[in-house]
């Protein structure tokens, strides 16, 4: 292993390390979860940022990109309101021909409204600056300089960064005692985060922003929200697998690889 690869390697793995350790210690004891979601991304964001400065190159490297994105942008808004719209269209339809009850009617435009604020703004954002910013680009660093080509490194870094995503879910199930406590449904989250984890890299190295997968991480977390909150049983597991899959179109649609290199 070449020393550039491993300072890569051993600086991404400081940084993580770094963000665990501020979520046990700030995150986990916070009292509301509006705090726990504020110190969680503030302190992604600014270790997303401290490690870009220390990888060196533009921003635009990490997918902070605001020139030439614009309709790639635009594309995969288009893209990810269809899946939050399908979702909840699938969710209702099973839920009709079950017979099962339904409670979107009830969901108030301020509650649906702070959800985007939420769950795209204050949570996808942060998420896909340090995941799909800052780590995918770093490990896409670290395969190119052991000579492998840019597709095959953007997919593996994707998988890579996808996995490190899928993982760090565990962080929420630790309890304020520090006690690890992983109840029904935890390997699931886990498991599905990893694979959307994987599909927005696809999306960022396509994109060559931030902003692409944010969108999609987002409108699929209000989605999932609305869903979980409104249906139950088969509807919200048929609609939720529903997500996932329709990104595949989108991965088609941003054909060319995005990523800028060194």
């Amino acid at each position: 292993m070449s020393r550039g690869v491993a300072s890569i390697l051993l600086e991404v793995s400081t940084v993580y390390t770094v963000f665990v350790a501020t979520y046990i210690l700030l995150v986990v004891p916070a009292p509301t979860p509006i705090q726990k979601v504020l110190y969680s991304h503030a302190s992604m964001t600014a270790l997303a940022l401290v490690g870009a400065a220390i990888g060196g190159g533009p921003l635009s490297r990490y997918g902070v990109a605001l020139r030439g994105v614009g309709r790639r942008v635009a594309l995969c808004m288009g893209f990810a309101a269809a899946i939050l719209v399908a979702r909840i269209s699938v969710a209702m339809a099973v839920s009709f021909l079950s017979a099962s009850r339904t409670s979107f009617t009830e969901l108030s435009a301020s509650y649906v409204t702070w959800l985007l604020i939420d769950l795209v703004l204050l949570t996808a954002l942060p998420e896909e600056l340090f995941y799909r910013g800052y780590v995918q680009t770093r490990i896409f660093d670290a395969l190119t300089l052991r000579g492998w080509g840019a597709r095959r490194a953007w997919i593996a870094s994707a998988a890579i960064a996808g996995t490190i995503f899928g993982v760090s879910h565990v962080l929420n199930y630790v309890e304020p005692s520090l006690r690890l406590s992983l109840g029904q449904g935890a390997a699931l989250t886990i498991a599905g985060s990893t694979i959307v984890g994987f599909l927005l890299g696809i999306i960022r190295a396509r994109s060559g922003c931030i902003w692409c997968p944010a969108i999609f991480h987002g409108l699929l977390n209000v989605s999932y929200t609305l869903v979980e909150r409104s249906v139950s049983g088969a509807a919200a597991v048929i609609s939720l697998v529903v997500g996932p899959l329709l990104m595949v179109p989108a991965l088609r649609a941003l054909r060319r690889p995005g990523y800028v290199q060194r």
